[in-house]
């Protein structure tokens, strides 16, 4: 029997409500729906920004890697330009200070010849000593000539004989010293 009955319901499903709510309740289905697409249309627009800012992101954080490896590569370079810049520093020094000792040796060859000439050494103020072994005194007498002519022709000045010493046998051991003239570049 129960199940032929029917139930009545006494309570109301739908409450009445007043014109001026029920057009407060349209309204706000229509609010209700245009915040639904406004939530909808801002989610969109946020998830394309968010895509567009990671996109950027990445393609800036390759380029830093690059860079990064650019200057890691340059490094190198600078270090080898720093330390080749060094060295033509230490170079030019080195070319400003530097000086010819070819009048020293010229002048000196133009008086004895190895291996009559046993010692050579470059003083201060152009100054250039020697010693020479000789067999006789007539090439003693023969140096000295020679050196009056090159004081004469502006070679050499103030030639001093250091020391002469004269062996058993007649070898004659002369030491001498002298200022050369340098001439000057035009």
């Amino acid at each position: 029997m129960v199940s032929g009955q029917r139930s009545i319901n006494l309570f109301d499903t739908k409450a009445s409500l007043t014109p001026g709510w029920q057009l407060v309740e349209q309204y706000l289905r229509i609010a209700r729906q245009y915040m639904l697409w406004f939530v909808l249309i801002v989610g969109i627009v946020l998830v394309v920004f968010y895509g567009v800012i990671r996109f950027r992101f990445n393609q800036l954080e390759g380029e830093q890697k690059r860079l990064s490896q650019t200057i890691q590569n340059q490094n190198v370079k600078e270090g080898m330009l720093l330390a080749l810049r060094a060295r033509i520093t230490s170079l030019n020094n080195i070319l400003n200070t530097q000086f010819s000792v070819a009048p020293y040796i010229d002048t000196t060859l133009l008086l004895a010849r190895p291996p009559k000439l046993t010692s050579f050494s470059i003083g201060d103020k152009n100054t250039v000593q020697i010693s020479v072994n000789l067999p006789d005194i007539q090439e003693a007498v023969s140096m000295m000539e020679e050196i009056v002519k090159l004081v004469d022709e502006n070679k050499i000045r103030t030639p001093n004989l250091t020391s002469l010493t004269l062996d058993k046998n007649g070898d004659i051991m002369m030491g001498l010293s002298y200022s050369v003239i340098l001439k000057q570049a035009l």
